[in-house]
């Protein structure tokens, strides 16, 4: 989210030319990358459900491998590091249950549109497309 805009778009948004009657919003390509990334967190959640419900894994086993390999968050208002996400420095510890994707997808915007003072309609309509693709793809089963 840190390469967004204030206004929750993506800064290398160049619009072309767009089919009569057709709209092409400003925001399309970022909302299809939250729905996307929802859809696979969403997908992953799922997927630890079925595996504990046909007895592959041990839930709290799994559970504290990934608390154990979680270093932590980093702050989704900053702005990437230049040598890429993988090495900016940890801001704190991960908050919340980490078995719950929704509400750490939530918890994430709510702080990037804090931070950022996005309009709340944009935040908005940015957190109902998360929900919308993680609830989807946790009662689905697909990404």
């Amino acid at each position: 989210m840190e390469r967004l805009t204030d206004k929750g778009t993506d800064p290398g948004y160049q619009p072309g030319k767009v089919p009569k009657g057709r709209k092409n919003p400003e925001t399309r390509g970022v909302d299809s990358d939250l729905d996307d990334i929802a859809r696979r967190v969403g997908g992953l959640l799922r997927t630890r459900t079925s595996a504990a419900r046909a007895g592959h894994i041990d839930l709290a086993a799994y559970d504290r491998s990934v608390r154990r390999h979680t270093p932590g968050g980093a702050d989704p208002a900053d702005h990437p590091a230049p040598d890429g996400i993988a090495g900016r420095p940890v801001s704190g510890p991960v908050r919340g249950d980490l078995r719950d994707g929704r509400e750490q997808l939530s918890r994430t915007l709510d702080a990037w549109a804090k931070a950022r003072k996005v309009a709340a309609a944009r935040a908005a309509a940015m957190r109902q497309i998360l929900d919308d693709g993680y609830i989807w793809a946790f009662r689905s089963g697909s990404t």
